[in-house]
């Protein structure tokens, strides 16, 4: 199967919602003659975790829990174009890819609310596991034993992204207090900005990106953040910031995403800083099993 990359916590939403990327991880699951587990990882950052600590493992597992029956052995392989701990959510994606590969490997059916509660409660980001799950812009909570979820729109549009490469990179934790009128703000802000998602009003767009609760916090760990920001509108950028917890950054282009790529790496190689980008459109379908059955 392969997972998309889930952007959450951009803009003024916080961590309400995410997006699906068109970059992927591919995960696989095979069963055993014997008792074993086996895990293989390659692709982007193969060795950012212990087999066992995997997300897709840790996901698999809670399923295997849930049904109380387990398969003898199996060998799970994920190959990841995904960037870690940068900002995207690539935990989201291994634990949806963990929940589905287990309840196809065990030939059962869940319910997707039941999937989604799991790999929710895997990664901890909801929203995320919502977006590779669904695809395009989703939300979700868990709110007790359930979780509520929605896809709020398929969103058709491409999105610049940037990951630098920062030495030292510490993410920043959140304050435990904020301003009561920067939460208005961003409040004030969401139900437009989904509107203009939904609509992908790019007019719109551009007046309601601010985000004066969660960037200015992270903001202070990117070198040149203003300065990439500004590169990217100055190039024609709607609007610009960072992914999750960083250093990652996104920009909505309307028309020419290559030349806004060009910018943002410009703008941190004028301060010694490397920097990936791509140019990716939004994932609209989620996580596809067997290249043609999807988890809908």
């Amino acid at each position: 199967m392969t997972v998309p990359a889930p952007v959450s916590n951009f803009g003024p939403g916080l961590g309400g919602m995410a997006m699906a990327l068109q970059l992927n991880a591919t995960v696989t699951f095979s069963p055993r003659e014997d008792s074993k587990l086996h895990v293989e990882v390659s692709g982007m950052d193969a060795d950012a975790f212990d087999s066992l600590d995997h997300p897709t493992v840790l996901a698999a597992s809670r399923v295997f829990q849930h049904l109380e029956q387990a398969p003898q052995g199996v060998t799970i392989r994920v190959n990841n174009n995904i960037p870690l701990g940068r900002g995207l959510s690539a935990d989201a994606a291994f634990a949806v890819a963990g929940v589905l590969g287990a309840v196809n490997l065990m030939d059962v059916q869940l319910p997707r609310a039941a999937m989604l509660r799991i790999a929710a409660l895997t990664c901890n980001d909801p929203a995320g596991a919502a977006a590779v799950m669904l695809g395009g812009l989703a939300t979700a909570i868990l709110h007790g034993d359930d979780v509520y979820f929605r896809q709020v729109a398929p969103v058709q549009t491409r999105v610049v992204l940037v990951v630098p490469e920062i030495k030292r990179y510490r993410q920043r934790t959140p304050p435990k207090n904020v301003r009561y009128d920067d939460a208005q703000h961003n409040m004030e802000r969401l139900p437009l900005l989904i509107e203009a998602l939904r609509e992908m009003d790019y007019a719109l767009l551009s007046a309601l990106m601010d985000d004066r609760v969660h960037a200015p916090n992270v903001a202070k760990n990117i070198t040149a953040y203003d300065k990439v920001v500004a590169a990217a509108k100055s190039v024609g950028a709607v609007a610009a910031g960072i992914c999750g917890d960083g250093p990652a950054m996104f920009a909505f282009v309307e028309d020419d995403p290559h030349a806004v790529a060009d910018a943002m790496r410009g703008a941190f190689a004028a301060e010694d800083i490397a920097a990936q980008t791509w140019v990716l459109p939004v994932d609209r379908q989620g996580v596809v099993v067997s290249m043609t059955q999807s988890a809908r």
